[in-house]
């Protein structure tokens, strides 16, 4: 997770919205992810273009807690252009999301928007979310 306010480092993910952050929330893979010593696993973040067109970026490389082979590539992207607006881009999920929760969130009581919450197969591949917090909804769609 991405938390701009108060975290917890509960090992159980809930639905959302959630108490266990206070503050806005992007959750792109809320699950037990771990980074692995001696491997290229971390996460990063960069930013590409120029203001005000700039795009701040985290990429995550991970594996899930105790199965060191089950792999994860994500981004997470925010728009200088477009407030409101985050997209997570999924390059690899081993698991599909069963034991995931992805969505944002402002607080601990709302609003929020939830993709998944421990849906088998709910995240893939090439997949790309958009959410626009202005209005309350998230787009699906695939990338090439």
């Amino acid at each position: 997770v991405l938390c701009f306010g108060t975290c917890d480092d509960d090992y159980s993910e809930t639905s959302l919205p959630t108490n266990d952050f206070s503050g806005v929330t992007v959750f792109p893979f809320w699950d037990d992810l771990y980074v692995y010593s001696s491997t290229s696993q971390g996460i990063y973040y960069g930013t590409e273009g120029n203001a005000p067109n700039r795009v701040l970026i985290f990429e995550y490389y991970m594996s899930h807690y105790q199965q060191p082979s089950q792999y994860y590539q994500f981004q997470v992207k925010f728009f200088e252009s477009t407030p409101g607006l985050v997209q997570f881009q999924y390059f690899y999920a081993s698991d599909g999301g069963i034991t995931a929760t992805v969505g944002v969130q402002k607080s601990s009581s709302g609003p929020y928007i939830q993709y998944s919450y421990h849906q088998a197969n709910s995240v893939q591949s090439n997949m790309v979310l958009t959410f626009n917090t202005n209005i309350g909804t998230y787009n699906n769609s695939a990338t090439g």
